[in-house]
């Protein structure tokens, strides 16, 4: 009995052991990539065939990424309202300069704060398996474009509320 408890736990350290070396080959972490902060909401109508989304973006490449809160950058992000079916889209889309800055909530949970022409406040919480955050977003009336002619002639509804999300994490890995 006692030889094999013994084996099983040499088993074990052997088995262990390669993962161990291993781990450096996997590749780098959230530390050592890209993030991209990403605001995005989206609705689609099957049957008129219209879709409407609003979406705010940036890839920060300049600052250290956001492992954990608290963090301040100043960044231009780009800011896109579309209208339209897939077959002809309608979008108007602009840069604008914005200050985040990110908060710790409690130990999971954070708040995001975007400042500069159109603020946002968000929640949110850890992404466990991306090193990021994430959390609901709504794209309303206050999102920018919302009276642009060619988008409400394309079907947009000014007043309309699309449920969204936003996130703050490393870019995936290329294949």
């Amino acid at each position: 009995m006692r030889s094999n408890r013994m084996m099983t736990r040499g088993l074990a350290a052997l088995v262990t052991l390669p993962a161990i070396g291993c781990a450096d080959t996997v590749g780098p972490g959230p530390e050592d990539r890209l993030w991209q902060l990403d605001f995005t909401a989206n609705r689609y109508e099957a049957q008129s065939g219209l879709g409407v989304s609003c979406r705010m973006v940036q890839i920060l490449t300049d600052d250290p990424p956001p492992i954990a809160p608290p963090w301040t950058s100043t960044l231009v992000m780009e800011v896109q309202r579309q209208a339209g079916s897939a077959s002809l889209p309608v979008s108007h889309m602009e840069d604008i300069a914005v200050a985040v800055t990110l908060d710790a909530l409690g130990q999971d949970s954070v708040r995001l704060v975007v400042s500069g022409p159109y603020p946002v406040t968000v929640a949110g919480a850890a992404i466990a398996f991306a090193g990021g955050y994430s959390g609901a977003w709504t794209c309303d009336s206050t999102f920018p474009f919302a009276d642009d002619p060619d988008l409400l002639e394309a079907g947009l509804d000014p007043g309309e509320t699309i449920q969204g999300s936003w996130r703050l994490a490393p870019l995936p890995l290329p294949d």
